[in-house]
This record gives structure tokens, sequence and C-alpha cells, in this order.
């Protein structure tokens, strides 16, 4: 990875080869380099809030016309495959807050679209723009309502310290976890036998 070095930062010869490749993917991509050269606040930090709650974010770059670009980096080059990554690391979740931040900024339209900026970390790094469609945001508006609702009943518990949080683990603790059905028939067993 990066490594300190008296105050400057020392790339090690793979990682820059990477890096290389993966902007010149990006630039590659027609889309992506007119977003890219279009402007806007890149990685610009935004205070705001949600629900009463003091909440920061930076957008990777957010134009002037209020266009949200997330880069996100990928093994995949199918859209199912980046859709199973939306859903693996809650980007919908993400992209519902940075729509939160975007729409608390005067004078930017809270219409324009959700772009993920999808690029390759392995060659030929390929570099995909892929707007985010509503039916993914409407979930993550609703489960950033639902985390802010829990987040707000836990700042202004009574409780103290740790007792005002709840544990969502200890919670399912003696829940018996079963075999996934794909586990059992990699395993030679019909998943109906249990």
């Amino acid at each position: 990875a990066v490594l300190e070095n008296g105050g400057k930062w020392a790339w090690k010869p793979h990682e820059v080869e990477t890096l290389d490749g993966m902007r010149d993917g990006v630039m590659r991509n027609r889309t992506a380099r007119e977003l890219i050269e279009a402007g806007g606040f890149s990685e610009n930090t935004i205070l705001f809030e949600v629900e009463g709650i003091e909440c920061k974010c930076r957008i990777d770059l957010l134009n002037f016309e209020g266009v949200i670009v997330d880069v996100k980096t990928t093994a995949t080059t199918d859209r199912r495959g980046f859709d199973r990554q939306i859903v693996e690391c809650r980007y919908d979740f993400s992209a519902a807050f940075y729509e939160a931040a975007r729409n608390s900024l005067p004078d930017l339209n809270m219409a324009a679209p959700f772009l993920h900026l999808v690029v390759q970390k392995s060659p030929p790094y390929y570099a995909y723009v892929w707007p985010i469609d509503d039916s993914w945001l409407r979930v993550g508006r609703r489960d950033l309502r639902i985390a802010f609702d829990r987040l707000s009943r836990c700042l202004n518990s009574e409780e103290k310290g740790m007792d005002a949080w709840p544990d969502l683990v200890e919670s399912q603790q003696m829940q018996p976890t079963a075999a996934p059905h794909w586990y059992l028939a990699q395993s030679g067993f019909h998943p109906d036998a249990f």
C-alpha cells in the first residue's frame, strides 16, 4: 500500500502501474472523460443535517448541475455483477446519503442523476458510467431514514454509555444458522433433504 516517508507518499511500482491503468481506462471512456473534464466539486467536504443530526461527506465528483459521480472499483465487467456489488457494499445506502448532502446545497438540481463511474481494478481497466436507478435509491432512502431514526433514539436515550446502543448481533445470537442452499448443493446434498 502507501508508505509514509518523511511527509512524502511513496507508491510501489505495481501500485503506480495499476493507478495509471485505471486512469487510462477512465479516460478511454468518452462519457467518463466528459464528466471529469466538465468539472465541478471534487472531494469537497459537505456539512449537512439529516433528521437533526449533523453529517459530513465527501462526494467524488459533484458537477455544477448537481449530478453526483461516485467512483467505484470492481472486478466485474457486467452490470449484473456490479448490481451484486451494490447489494453487498450497500452502495444504495451511500447513494441516498450523498443525495441528502447534495440536496442540502442551494442552487443545484435535486433531480440530477446519480452516476457510478465504475473502473476495473485489473487489466484491461475498462470503465463504465452506470446511472443508479430510482428503485435502488428508494431502498437506500428508506434504510437511511431507519438508520437515522435508530441513531437519533440512541443519542436521545436516557440510558448511558453502551446501554443506549442496541447490539444487533447479540439480539440474533440464539437463532440457528442454516447452511445455504448453494453450499448444500456444492457438498452433494439436496437442499430439501433437511
